[in-house]
């Protein structure tokens, strides 16, 4: 599974996390690097430069609601 996520241009250099709390209440949580994703889109404005990235979550979720978080 994939998702699109936004990062400011300032949070591509460094390692962020992504955490997911599944419906049931369980977490999964896991680091990556936002350069080693797939980059989808790339804008710039007043607020400064931003990447739209592709990323890619565990297969096996349950079906339901779920929240992220990027870290």
């Amino acid at each position: 599974m994939r998702v699109r996520i936004h990062l400011q241009e300032a949070s591509l250099q460094r390692p962020l996390a992504w955490r997911l709390t599944e419906e049931t209440g369980e977490t999964r949580e896991e680091r990556f690097s936002p350069l080693k994703l797939a980059m989808l889109e790339e804008r710039g404005g007043e607020g400064g430069r931003a990447q739209a990235f592709a990323l890619t979550l565990p297969l096996d979720l349950a079906e339901g609601y779920h929240r992220l978080a990027i870290l």
